[in-house]
């Protein structure tokens, strides 16, 4: 007994199938994989009409076009504590696309695509996800691209004298005391877009799992592949 115990096969890991009655997709065997169910349920998301669809829509477009305006609010706090006046586009263009770009990357691949695969089960950990998501590639990320940007940008600029960033120890610590001083200018309006992005991205994402409960996740849930024996 212990022989054959020993011979039966693993467990199969969870895979994805046709929404119904467990014994209907036995009988059925049609089991498809994670991503499979992300391709199917996006084609059901875009046949719905834009009233049910559009915080969909939103997550691709809108939320990344917000996370480019903090990169142009952040882009005209830094010119102006810095005394900039010159190549105005050269510093909106990166501080625009850069937060923009990497919204929409990140927001399909931690927030949509979960949602789509049905990873995110409640609702309050999926407006969670989608706030923290805003706020980090929003706010935090425009600002942190910004600082060493803008000291490069002031090094010629000879107006305001920005320690240089090196590797030595002491220079790390003379750039974070300069922005620290510089910075606390910039609180109101830092935190002002981290309130922003945090209430978008919970809408949205809250949004996105109200289409998936009502209209996606009728059509496909995940199921436990059987184990086979002998």
């Amino acid at each position: 007994m212990e022989t054959n115990e020993a011979q039966k096969s693993p467990p199969a890991a969870p895979t994805y199938g046709q929404y119904g009655s467990l014994e209907h997709q036995r009988h059925r065997a049609q089991y498809i994989t994670r991503s499979e169910v992300i391709n199917e349920q996006t084609r059901i998301v875009d046949a719905l009409p834009m009233s049910k669809r559009w915080p969909f829509e939103a997550g691709g477009t809108y939320i990344p076009i917000y996370a480019g305006i903090s990169g142009l609010i952040v882009n005209s706090f830094l010119r102006r504590m810095l005394i900039i006046h010159s190549r105005p586009l050269m510093t909106a263009l990166p501080m625009a696309i850069l937060p923009g770009l990497t919204m929409k990357i990140g927001w399909y691949g931690f927030v949509t695509m979960p949602v789509l695969a049905g990873d995110l089960n409640c609702a309050i950990c999926g407006e969670m996800r989608g706030g923290l998501v805003s706020v980090a590639l929003g706010a935090v990320y425009p600002m942190i691209i910004g600082l060493p940007f803008f000291s490069a940008v002031a090094q010629g600029n000879h107006k305001v004298q920005v320690p240089k960033l090196t590797m030595a120890v002491t220079n790390w610590a003379k750039f974070s005391q300069f922005w620290t001083r510089k910075l606390r200018f910039f609180k109101v309006q830092f935190v002002s877009l981290v309130i922003f992005q945090a209430v978008i991205g919970s809408f949205v994402a809250k949004k996105q799992m109200d289409v998936m409960e009502t209209e996606v996740l009728t059509k496909f849930t995940k199921v436990q592949v059987p184990d086979e024996e002998d």
